[in-house]
């Protein structure tokens, strides 16, 4: 039996780490997380002196520690020596490298500019207008290339973002991905292209790349301003692809996500594409909805996009085929794309949708009412899900009809539509058959005592699943603080309001 030199042995390592190297992301310095304040403390001033003794120059690459997040204790270095000593001090929970992400990218040969919004018709989305819910002032945040802040159909419903590519709120797209993404979710409904499936729903821009590409050490910072100004939805349309599912796979991506999750921010995410069945990170963390692409085949027919991913975290399947969205000024504002990217926000507009209803409903029962409500046609009877449909296509009506049932009473009051300075509007629906006239008190406080201002009595008379658009601006202006009531026959409230604006 031939024996194995040492010298071949270590050739054999080399090239399996070599080999290994090939799933490694490409990253740029890394990433501590410091165990606690004190720890994160004492680490800063050891950093200083550090610094001061090497001489090094401040502002230099290799200069001590870059604060990205106060609130998770995260911090940048490029200096792998201290790492070591921190670690030797036992002051950092973990260090990684600082992984590059990618925004998932266009499908160029999608249709053209006049296509039809397939998708909300194939996913209800009209249906589920219908109980006057649009994503009313509900906060998505978008973390992408930024936005075109003067886009006709964007620019009534976006919120000063920031940027941390110039430190600033300048949030201006020069690539179009953002914009797209935030076109899907929140275009608004003013007859100038498209309409976004929470049209009334406003979009947090917070921009970390002028190009495909961007380090995680970017996420910590925009999560933190998520949650600062009142996010209720989270779009991440970008990720980076490992062959193998670990929930430990990048700490500071994994703990930024949590960290939106356990402020009741819904995070939704792009499922990647390239097809086969790599896990996308973050989309394949737990708790996060991962969104795979759907394609529309004819009339009524749809099945997996052709490069959409397929593996066991995908959570449900949404249109991202071939969907008209809004774009650069230089595509006349508006163009059509496909892939993951557009069939996340998608579904993260659904969650606008049911945050709408009830502020208060966490990411997990969101989730549970988007894979028990999904339309299970494109799987195999009696499937209850697969790795290429998830729980099957993302349906907004029946969500938001199991979540209407859920809140209500034998009645259900939409959140107020303030449609114009003129035009003030809420939806009355009767969710059962044994009640068939409706009374609705509305009332007005004033914001800083609390006292009633106006009042208001509104009736209706509804069968079984009616529903009607009362007007209630006789009474009632846009600037008025407003809480709804249904009334039962002794004129007591029938159920607690959580339909205010």
């Amino acid at each position: 039996m031939k024996k194995i030199s040492l010298q071949a042995l270590f050739s054999v390592f080399t090239a399996l780490l070599l080999c290994l190297s090939c799933f490694a992301a490409d990253s740029d310095g890394y990433i501590i997380k410091f165990k606690d304040e004190k720890s994160k403390a004492f680490a800063e001033e050891y950093a200083k002196k550090a610094s001061l003794y090497s001489g090094a120059k401040s502002g230099a690459k290799d200069d001590g520690l870059i604060n990205i997040s106060e609130a998770m204790n995260l911090y940048k270095t490029y200096d792998e020596k201290l790492i070591d000593e921190f670690e030797a001090l036992g002051l950092i929970e973990y260090s990684e490298p600082d992984v590059l992400l990618t925004l998932y990218g266009y499908d160029y040969s999608a249709e053209t500019y006049n296509s039809s919004q397939w998708s909300l018709t194939c996913s209800n989305v009209y249906s589920a207008w219908n109980n006057g819910v649009y994503g009313n002032d509900v906060i998505v945040a978008v973390i992408d290339s930024g936005v075109i802040t003067n886009h006709p159909d964007l620019k009534a419903n976006l919120l000063e973002g920031f940027s941390s590519v110039s430190g600033s709120t300048d949030v201006e797209d020069k690539i179009g991905h953002g914009t797209a993404v935030s076109g899907i979710i929140a275009a608004a409904s003013n007859g100038e292209g498209i309409t976004g499936v929470a049209h009334r729903a406003k979009i947090l821009p917070l921009k970390v790349t002028d190009s495909n590409t961007f380090y995680i050490s970017s996420i910590p910072e925009m999560v933190d301003i998520a949650v600062q100004r009142g996010a209720s939805v989270l779009n991440v349309s970008f990720g980076v692809d490992y062959p193998d599912k670990d929930q430990s796979r990048l700490p500071t991506l994994r703990d930024s996500i949590n960290y939106a999750l356990a402020n009741n921010i819904i995070v939704v995410a792009a499922a990647g594409n390239n097809g086969g069945t790599n896990y996308s990170y973050p989309a394949s963390y737990d708790g996060i909805i991962s969104v795979a692409n759907l394609k529309k085949v004819s009339s009524r027919v749809y099945a997996s996009a052709d490069d959409s991913r397929s593996n066991d975290e995908i959570t449900i399947i949404a249109p991202g085929q071939n969907v008209i969205t809004t774009y650069l000024k230089s595509f006349s504002y508006y163009t059509s794309k496909g892939g993951t990217s557009f069939s996340a926000p998608f579904v993260a507009g659904i969650a606008a949708l049911a945050k709408s209803i009830d502020k208060n409903i966490t990411p997990a029962h969101f989730m549970q009412l988007l894979t028990d409500t999904a339309n299970k046609s494109v799987l195999s009877p009696g499937e209850e899900r697969n790795d290429s449909y998830g729980y099957g296509i993302a349906d907004a009506n029946a969500l938001i009809a199991a979540l209407v049932s859920e809140k209500t009473a034998g009645g259900y009051i939409s959140p107020v539509d303030k449609k114009s300075e003129s035009e003030i509007c809420i939806t009355v629906r009767n969710t059962t058959e044994d009640i068939k006239s409706f009374t609705v008190l509305i009332k007005s406080e004033n914001p800083d005592t609390g006292r009633l201002e106006k009042a208001g009595v509104y009736s209706c008379e509804l069968g079984p699943l009616g529903r009607k658009e009362i007007n209630i601006s006789d009474k009632f202006d846009i600037s008025d603080r407003i809480g709804c009531f249904l009334l039962d026959s002794a004129l007591r409230p029938m159920y607690k309001s959580v339909y205010c604006k």
